[in-house]
């Protein structure tokens, strides 16, 4: 009788070891496995993320020389013709650049601070285009803050005054008009002129989309269109304030 009890015991202690050892051995796989799965993910979402990052990058360091070199140029045409405007353009000049700098190193910057910039851009082209170049201003100042991509209003006043302005023989008007409306932000620039296929195609309005695609995707967009005699382009972009 005691053999068999002990027998007995000893069989059920064998088989509470076996199935410790196979739950331990078990349980030991599925954490690796859950932590190799948590790893991989982490892992994918990361370089997703830095490769985004990386491609907002260069496409923002392509801008950068596209609208310095042309205000360059038209300080070389100053300096010896009218030193005064040259010094203003100089002073103007150093601003774009700081802000230039600023924008590298983020994605986003305020309506504001693009603002401020583009009146800097726009003092540099008025010193060059004279009385041919008028501004019309019509701002919502509740959209002061919004982040916004930055040179992207620029980019379309900058693509306003080469393929419109500057194509005019007695210049004309740009219009730039900002509003708030239902968590969407619509920044607009007309100027008169033609709309062309360069134009709608152009380097800095192509950088400008991939830009808005990488930031929100679908829910921005970007459109050029001739209206009312004059071309309009028009940057919609989805905000929470």
């Amino acid at each position: 009788f005691w053999r068999l009890l002990v027998a007995s015991q000893l069989g059920k202690m064998q088989i509470s070891m076996q199935s410790f050892v196979l739950g331990t051995f078990f349980n030991m796989h599925f954490m690796i496995a859950l932590w190799l799965a948590i790893y991989i993910t982490v892992h994918l979402i990361w370089s997703r993320f830095a490769s985004r990052e990386a491609q907002l990058q260069a496409l923002q360091a392509q801008i950068n020389p596209h609208f310095l070199f042309n205000s360059l140029n038209g300080l070389r045409g100053l300096i010896l013709e009218n030193p005064h405007a040259a010094q203003e353009m100089v002073t103007r000049l150093a601003q774009l650049l700081r802000y230039s700098l600023h924008q590298s190193r983020q994605s986003t910057v305020t309506l504001a601070d693009e603002l401020d910039a583009v009146r800097d851009y726009l003092a540099i082209e008025k010193i060059r285009f004279e009385d041919r170049l008028q501004i019309h201003w019509q701002l919502d100042a509740d959209a002061a803050s919004v982040p916004i991509p930055p040179m992207s209003l620029q980019t379309l006043v900058e693509n306003a005054l080469k393929h419109g302005i500057a194509n005019q023989p007695e210049g004309g008007t740009v219009h730039i008009r900002t509003q708030l409306q239902s968590n969407t932000l619509c920044m607009e620039v007309s100027s008169p002129g033609m709309l062309q296929i360069s134009e709608r195609n152009g380097t800095g309005l192509s950088n400008l989309q991939e830009r808005l695609k990488l930031l929100h995707g679908p829910l921005a967009r970007l459109r050029l269109e001739k209206k009312d005699g004059a071309v309009l382009a028009t940057i919609q972009l989805p905000c929470a304030l």
